[in-house]
């Protein structure tokens, strides 16, 4: 017979099975269990019969057990079979296990749990020695670097206190533009027959760039040349014949009238020789002007026109672009509100210095003088442009 525990130790959700113990003197064949109806008052309704019951020991006697999913698995107890009851009321019930202590089902919700928890505590175990590790791997290399650090000797400077003026410096986006700029051009039409410079070339004033063909302005220059021959024979011609009229005016021999006349042929040639001779200078000065020479000393760009290139003096790119490079200015802005001081100094004399840096600000490029400061200040953003020279 089974003993039932009593209800109100049973724990919630539990599941209970009844293990009947047989009879010793019974025989060793499975007995049926009588059918049970539900017991009234009671929480869970069960009942069912064992379908067989293995041998069991005499000596044992009748024992009964509540196969209970926290009852402690004793020593030396029969082992229990499965069973399924069936009853008035009640549902499956399934037990395996030892006949004295009970287990849970191998699908248990308690075996199930305790498999969660191991694995939880595996995976915080490993999370903790990898970050124990890396830890002690991070420590031991910046050990090496802080000890270093630790035992080298702080510099110390000791300097004697001094009373003296602070620069106040100003600072301001330029840029590095050339002294002079110059695009050379053309004065005269023609054909550009040679190119005398390299491109990138340092060039002195004065240099001669380019020549044109000058035979068109040789032509013009003979030819104005012959006019002005001619006019000048017959200036002198007039001159002389106004001198012999003047001896013969002496001797009362012609009329004054006529005198007259002779002077003012003679002044009439000598403004056509004054003219023939402008021509000339004119044809003179076209023929120096197909060479081309370089009007500032610098450097010289890219070349824009090469030779055997028809060039007029319309052209509005010219032959080249000299820079000249030295020295060389650098224009910047400052607020206008920093203006007053700066013409205070300028107005005493005193120079002021200008120090270029590169975009960063780190490496000093050059050093110059302030030479002057714009006329007008810029409305737009309120700065003024200031001039300064390299040194």
């Amino acid at each position: 017979m089974a003993t039932p525990r009593p209800s109100g130790s049973r724990k919630p959700n539990e599941k209970t099975t009844l293990t009947p113990v047989p009879d010793p003197e019974s025989e060793a064949e499975p007995i049926p269990g009588p059918k049970q109806g539900p017991k009234r008052g009671s929480r869970r309704r069960a009942a069912g019969a064992l379908k067989s019951v293995p041998p069991v020991d005499p000596a044992a006697g009748l024992q009964g057990a509540i196969m209970t999913g926290d009852a402690p698995a004793g020593p030396g107890m029969p082992t229990g079979v499965a069973g399924e009851a069936a009853g008035g009321g009640g549902g499956p019930a399934r037990t395996s296990g030892s006949g004295g202590g009970g287990a849970t089902t191998p699908n248990g919700p308690e075996n199930r749990r305790s498999g969660w928890w191991k694995i939880a505590l595996v995976v915080a175990l490993a999370a903790g020695c990898l970050w124990f590790f890396m830890g002690r791997g991070a420590k031991g290399k910046g050990a090496p670097d802080a000890a270093k650090a630790a035992g080298r000797p702080s510099p110390v400077s000791v300097a004697s206190a001094s009373r003296g003026d602070i620069p106040i410096y100003l600072a301001g986006l330029g840029s590095v533009v050339p002294l002079n700029i110059v695009t050379v051009k053309s004065r005269v039409d023609g054909q550009l027959m040679e190119v005398l410079f390299r491109e990138g070339q340092h060039v002195e004033s004065g240099q001669l760039l380019a020549r044109i063909d000058p035979r068109p302005f040789d032509a013009q220059l003979a030819q104005v040349e012959g006019a002005m021959a001619r006019d000048q024979a017959l200036l002198k011609n007039a001159q002389v014949d106004l001198e012999r009229y003047r001896t013969l005016l002496k001797q009362d021999s012609i009329a004054s009238q006529q005198i007259d006349t002779q002077e003012a042929l003679v002044r009439q040639y000598e403004g056509v020789v004054k003219a023939d001779q402008g021509q000339v200078d004119n044809a003179k000065l076209q023929l120096a002007y197909s060479r081309i020479t370089a009007p500032i000393g610098g450097r010289v760009g890219l070349r824009i026109v090469d030779a055997g290139n028809m060039i007029h003096a319309s052209d509005p790119n010219g032959l080249v672009v000299i820079a000249q490079l030295q020295p060389v200015a650098v224009l910047f802005s400052i607020p206008e509100d920093s203006l007053p001081p700066v013409m205070a100094k300028l107005r005493s004399g005193r120079p002021l210095t200008v120090e270029v840096f590169d975009r960063e600000g780190k490496k000093k490029l050059a050093t110059g003088v302030l030479q002057t400061v714009d006329n007008q200040i810029d409305p737009t953003t309120g700065t003024v442009r200031l001039k300064a020279l390299r040194e």
